[in-house]
């Protein structure tokens, strides 16, 4: 089975409210997020557009993150493989 979450209304005086919600929902495993589309309904909702796009970019973000971070471990294994090399051909 696969679960979204909803993304809730956030304080306007925390700019990353939503994205802090979308990185808390990913790691708790949910599949999708979802956000609703309320007018009169006596409290604030972003618009779902601003709200899916401020979710999507910080869990894009994260996934960055951890695929650059594996890049340059990579990248320093061949490195110092390399050097290894090196010096092994010119030991002794």
């Amino acid at each position: 089975m696969r679960l979204g979450a909803l993304l809730g209304p956030v304080d306007p005086t925390h700019p990353n409210g939503l994205a802090t919600q979308a990185r808390q929902l990913e790691g708790e495993g949910y599949d999708s997020l979802w956000s609703a589309q309320a007018m009169g309904r006596g409290f604030m909702v972003t618009d779902p557009f601003i709200a899916l796009t401020a979710g999507e970019n910080a869990t894009e973000i994260e996934i960055r993150k951890k695929d650059a971070a594996s890049w340059f471990q990579s990248l320093r294994d061949q490195i110092c493989a390399s050097f290894e090399s090196i010096e092994d051909d010119n030991a002794g």
